[in-house]
């Protein structure tokens, strides 16, 4: 969240500049080479990737909710002004961590009744994985199969295979990911969020009739944990008092259809874009990047103007001055 960065943007800043100092060393004459860091919110980079694709009108209020793989981020702008910003500490890897103990469950359903019996259970079924097949990889295989699931943009959903192999015995598992495993995954299995920044201010009711553990908030599902965060994010925008025009999805998860029938539930159709009746990113996995990079191109611009205004105003009060000593003498 922005609110975070503003707090401690200086020690980030400087931690970061340390890093590159060391860098810059290996480079000749890095003492000509001049470094500043300037810090973005992840909502921040896909807002400025929707302007550089120029989907945003100045007088209009927009709503860029990022579905990340770490943290969902939402930002309001108006009149090429942020509002607001709001983040929570939930994101699609989740998704593919479910889909891991899925697999290591083998069919057991009493361990993925609650987080802490997950827990138990990847801990024990981890350790038999063999050779370079480690949970780590697995987690990774089943971000594919997932991405695979739904397809590039959301246009195409196709039943995946995610398999391991146990050491000692060998065994072979493997599970089949089509609509009812998938379903099961966002709409049955518990999650835990962490807290965020304003979670002492912002505990809310539907929060306080389930489980609130000392590591975090336990939902009954990606789903409702979902929920939470778009009705966050709707109470974000009334706090401003502005009520978005148009909402736009980018990040990764953007794509899993229930997303945005979350979005049309919480903001109302008239959120979307009539035209396409869903308003996503152009490249919704890597808006977030491409913010950057664009946001890097108009810093770079930006100071390339400055130092040739500043050039050009040396140039005329060094003309002006030696005109004046002229007309003096």
């Amino acid at each position: 969240s922005s609110q975070i960065w503003e707090e401690t943007e200086e020690a980030y800043r400087q931690l970061l500049m340390k890093g590159l100092e060391e860098k810059l060393h290996t480079i000749p004459d890095y003492e000509d080479h001049k470094v500043d860091i300037i810090i973005y919110s992840e909502a921040m980079a896909a807002l400025a990737y929707e302007y550089s694709q120029g989907n945003i009108k100045p007088d209009e209020a927009v709503l860029i909710i990022d579905c990340g793989s770490s943290t969902f981020d939402a930002v309001l702008v108006k009149n090429r002004q942020i509002l607001t910003e709001y983040s929570r500490q939930l994101g699609a890897g989740q998704i593919d961590e479910i889909m891991t103990d899925m697999l290591l469950a083998q069919g057991d359903q009493e361990c993925m009744t609650s987080v802490a019996a997950r827990e138990k259970m990847r801990e024990e079924k981890s350790r038999l994985l063999s050779g370079t097949a480690g949970r780590p990889e697995l987690v990774i295989k089943a971000r594919k199969v997932k991405e695979m699931f739904y397809g590039k943009n959301g246009l195409e959903s196709t039943p995946q295979l995610l398999c391991c192999t146990f050491s000692g015995n060998k065994k072979y598992v493997s599970q089949i990911f089509d609509e009812t495993s998938m379903e099961q995954v966002i709409f049955h299995v518990p999650v835990e969020v962490q807290p965020s920044y304003d979670d002492d201010h912002e505990l809310r009711p539907f929060l306080d009739e389930h489980a609130f553990t000392h590591h975090g908030s336990e939902f009954p599902s990606f789903y409702d944990a979902t929920k939470d965060f778009m009705e966050g994010a709707v109470r974000a925008c009334k706090n401003k008092g502005v009520q978005p025009d148009r909402v736009i999805l980018t990040g990764g998860a953007s794509v899993m259809p229930f997303i945005d029938e979350l979005v049309k539930e919480y903001f109302g159709l008239s959120a979307f874009d009539a035209r396409q009746n869903v308003a996503r990113s152009k490249n919704p996995a890597f808006s977030v990047g491409e913010g950057l990079a664009f946001m890097g191109f108009v810093e770079v611009a930006k100071r390339e103007s400055l130092i040739n205004y500043r050039n050009k105003i040396d140039q005329y009060i060094d003309q002006s001055t030696v005109a004046l000593i002229i007309r003096n003498a």
